[in-house]
């Protein structure tokens, strides 16, 4: 069951939240189970935790830091995580559906089965992301990068909506598109 005191310190906004996750380094808090629907959480340290099931929709998280974090089947659907941090994360099976994320950084995330249709992906990367079956059904994939990523298909960027600009696709994928 989540910490009722601990989800009270990360409403405070991040700076109170930020200073309290670092007087307690060792502290893995827990959230989890708590929605955050159309809160700002921007520049919040929540690496680390898990967020399995959790509800973000509408959330603005811009900035805010998700490394190694578990986000299994969270809803962040309409969120802005613009410039957030992703890096090692697990995002199996999350909704991320017209999420804005641009300059948001993915690398070695874990994205199987992530739905990122009409998300805004402009600029984010995704070097060394494994996007198995990943929906970019009109996703906007412009200036992003894809150094080294797993799983990604020519079927997958044939649905997205723009991926002009994208740098560190296989040479193959792109032939077929």
């Amino acid at each position: 069951m989540a910490n009722e005191e601990q989800i009270a310190i990360l409403r405070q906004g991040a700076d109170a939240w930020n200073a309290w996750r670092r007087e307690h380094p060792g502290l893995v808090p827990d959230i989890e189970g708590e929605s955050f629907v159309y809160e700002d959480l921007s520049g919040a340290n929540l690496s680390g935790m898990s967020f399995h099931h959790q509800v973000f929709s509408g959330a603005t998280m811009v900035g805010t830091v998700f490394d190694s974090a578990y986000l299994g089947h969270a809803d962040m659907s309409d969120s802005d995580v613009s410039k957030a941090s992703f890096k090692g994360a697990d995002l199996s099976c999350a909704n991320l559906f017209g999420a804005q994320a641009r300059e948001t950084d993915f690398t070695s995330a874990i994205l199987l089965e992530v739905s990122l249709k009409e998300a805004n992906l402009e600029a984010a990367v995704f070097e060394g992301a494994d996007l198995t079956r990943a929906y970019l059904v009109d996703a906007v994939l412009a200036k992003a990068r894809f150094e080294n990523v797993v799983g990604l298909v020519a079927e997958q960027l044939l649905q997205a909506a723009s991926v002009e600009g994208a740098s560190g696709l296989d040479p193959n994928l792109l032939e077929a598109i």
